[in-house]
Parts: structure tokens; C-alpha cells; sequence
């Protein structure tokens, strides 16, 4: 039931040997899946704390995890060249933690990210495989290191700040999901203002009316 495809766009997106030639290849399924996540009903979207964990056993992740002081410094680059996805609830994380294990593990933690809620559209809880709390970012997504990164065992934990301007400048696909928000926003204040306009004439037009008595 679970797509490959997902590998695919996972390899391109996170090999350093990206291709503008590739891309010719890539783009046109990454916009459509961009759009699909941008007209899901406004329920799934989601704005607020995500995590991300990586096995760091792979070799383009061992030499981070083993050289994490350095490659996870204050102000450095964490980017996700694909669609990639975060979990928004902070005990599964603990839970995992607690686990244990023998791999070497990356956890990237950020306190606000913004992306689309899965559970609801996904096969896994309908598997019965529980939620996974899954929160789908648009690609590509770009982050910095916020605080210095500890190491607890064979875990490196990162703090990251999700760069949501440089992500919307980059995308695939201009982000319709932001001029909706600009345009409602504009409306609010827009309405305030005639509110506030309509107030004022009517404490004028009172003034007036006992003036004249």
C-alpha cells in the first residue's frame, strides 16, 4: 500500500550530486503533490512544534552525528531539498528516547514549523498501526541551529529554527497558502477600521444632538 516513490524523491533530495537536469524530472510531481497539500481542508493545516528523527548510520549522516559540535554550530544551515516530515507531539519523542538503541541518532526539534496534519489522509493509522502524528512540510524546507546541540548517549539533539521566508522564496511553487493568510489579514483590518470609523460618527452625530438641546 506504501508508494516507493517516496524513496526516490528522498535520494534526490538529499544527495549533494542535485542536478538541475534532474529536476526537470522531479519538479513536475513535487508541484502536484504541493498543490494536493495546499487544497486540503484548512483542519490539516498545521502551525506549531515538530521533531524530526534521522538514523545517522547512514554514511551522509555519520560524519554530522560524529563531528555534531561542528557541523550543528549556532547559525548553520539544515535544509530538506524533498517534502519532508516532522512529528508534532513531543512524548512520542520521549517515548522513542526512552527506547534506547545501539544506532546512532539525530533529532532535530523546532518550535515552529508549518506544514499539513497526515493522520487523517494517512494508511498507517487505518493499518492499525497507530498515529504517527505526522506533519508534512512543502519542499524545499530550510532551517538554522538556534542553540548549541548536546549529545545524550547515541543521540545528538539540534534545536532549529525553520526559515519560512527563504522556504517560501525557494518553492517549487509560489505559495498561494501565504497570499490567502496576507488576504484575510488585510480583511480583518480592513473591517476594523469601518468599525472604528462607524463608531466614531455615531459619537459624533450624539455630540451633536445634545449640543443642540
Amino acid at each position: 500500500l506504501e508508494s516507493p516513490i517516496y524513496k526516490y524523491l528522498n535520494a534526490w533530495g538529499n544527495t549533494s550530486k542535485r542536478s538541475t537536469s534532474q529536476m526537470s524530472h522531479v519538479a513536475p510531481y513535487l508541484r502536484l503533490l504541493i498543490d494536493a497539500l495546499r487544497h486540503l481542508p484548512r483542519r490539516l493545516w498545521y502551525r506549531g512544534f515538530g521533531v524530526r528523527v534521522l538514523n545517522a548510520s547512514i554514511p551522509q549522516l555519520k560524519s554530522a552525528w560524529l563531528n555534531y559540535k561542528t557541523h550543528f554550530k549556532v547559525g548553520a544551515s539544515v535544509n530538506f531539498h524533498s517534502v519532508c516530515s516532522f512529528g508534532h507531539d513531543e512524548r512520542l519523542l520521549e517515548s522513542f528516547l526512552e527506547q534506547g538503541g545501539s544506532e546512532p541518532v539525530i533529532v532535530l526539534k523546532c518550535s515552529d514549523i508549518s506544514g499539513y496534519h497526515l493522520d487523517e489522509i494517512s494508511m498507517m493509522p487505518r493499518l492499525g498501526n497507530g498515529s504517527e502524528g505526522e506533519i508534512l512540510l512543502e519542499g524545499p524546507s530550510f532551517f538554522k541551529v538556534s542553540k548549541e546541540p548536546i549529545k545524550v548517549g547515541n543521540y545528538v539533539v539540534v534545536e532549529i529554527e525553520y526559515d519560512e521566508k527563504k522556504s517560501q522564496i525557494m518553492a517549487y511553487i509560489p505559495s498561494t497558502q501565504n497570499i490567502q493568510r496576507d488576504r484575510l489579514e488585510k480583511e480583518r483590518l480592513e473591517r476594523e477600521r469601518l468599525e472604528k470609523e462607524r463608531l466614531e460618527k455615531e459619537k459624533s452625530e450624539q455630540v451633536i444632538f445634545w449640543g443642540n438641546n
